[in-house]
């Protein structure tokens, strides 16, 4: 990976940084390192054994631990002895077997999913949700359930879905590893985690083109974010479940009703759980569901209000 990678999983999630190449290798919730193929990080020196040591999310922190290498593993020049458990902090020095195959734990956040490909770059996904091939272009989502497993929704059509499966998309085979636990919370901003149907939720819709809003009361907070152009889906699907019981639409009557393509629909809902996601609601790949062709809305706590606003 060349520099620009460094600096984009910069604080984002966790990574090991090889400071003679700049390469920076992003972490799974367990991340094998060694000679072997099968390792997550692959060393091809002949002082690295094939199953060397492995790095695992403990829920806090990373921790580090060898496998019974022949030539061992430091942590910032002591040996971790075999079987034994490092934790590790932000900057320590790891060194598989000799100075020449020497890491950096560049950042200690937690594992979020990603995917690789044979010759691309690794796609990292926001905690709980990834797209493929990209964020610009969701063919493909993967997202979080609220009882911690994880669902692929492509064309229409979902299933569960695991670490380490394969999966093929335009003719690239790409490897999905997810963390055990998602990390969807608002650790950033320091505040409680928040659900879809323990808030109050009202739609804000002006005839500005970016002038939609959702308002949220969840007690004690009270706060706004914008979600753009996917605003129309959620109003749409909202007048839906007013209308009958359950809510679901066809996706092609949705499509027409919106004048809209399959992509552009599947680059909205992406967009809108992820805009939910990062206003802090662990369960916001719930906000759109989907099942056999048909969407929905996915709380009962949201409403839309149309309101003037200046402009065109």
């Amino acid at each position: 990976m060349a520099i620009r990678d460094a600096i984009a999983y910069a604080s984002i999630v966790g990574g090991l940084l090889e400071p003679r190449t700049h390469r920076v290798h992003p972490l799974t919730t367990e991340t094998l390192v060694g000679r072997s193929r099968r390792a997550d990080l692959c060393i091809r020196e002949d002082f690295v054994s094939s199953v060397h040591a492995s790095l695992l999310w403990q829920g806090s922190g990373w921790g580090l631990k060898d496998l019974g290498s022949r030539n061992g593993t430091a942590v910032n020049g002591k040996v971790v002895p075999p079987g034994t458990r490092r934790h590790l902090k932000r900057g320590d020095e790891i060194t598989f077997g000799q100075a020449l195959a020497t890491w950096t734990l560049d950042s200690d956040a937690p594992p979020r999913p990603l995917a690789r490909a044979e010759g691309r770059p690794v796609v990292v996904g926001s905690p709980g949700l990834l797209a493929l091939p990209d964020d610009d272009e969701p063919a493909l989502t993967v997202f979080a359930t609220s009882v911690g497993r994880w669902q692929l929704e492509h064309g229409g059509q979902s299933r569960e879905i695991g670490d380490h499966e394969h999966i093929e998309l335009g003719g690239v085979w790409w490897v999905l590893r997810l963390p055990s636990v998602p990390a969807v919370t608002r650790g950033s901003q320091g505040a409680r985690a928040l659900s879809l149907e323990q808030s109050q939720l009202v739609l804000c819709s002006g005839r500005g083109k970016n002038s939609s809003l959702v308002s949220v009361r969840a007690d004690p907070e009270a706060f706004s974010f914008t979600v753009g152009a996917g605003a129309s889906v959620l109003r749409v699907l909202a007048e839906s479940r007013d209308r009958s019981g359950e809510g679901w639409l066809e996706q092609s009557d949705l499509l027409e009703r919106l004048s809209m393509t399959d992509n552009h629909l599947n680059v909205a809902v992406f967009r809108i759980r992820r805009q939910f996601a990062d206003a802090g609601f662990t369960d916001a790949t719930h906000i759109v569901e989907r099942r056999n062709g048909r969407l929905r809305l996915g709380t009962t706590q949201l409403r839309v209000e149309t309101r003037a606003t200046e402009g065109p």
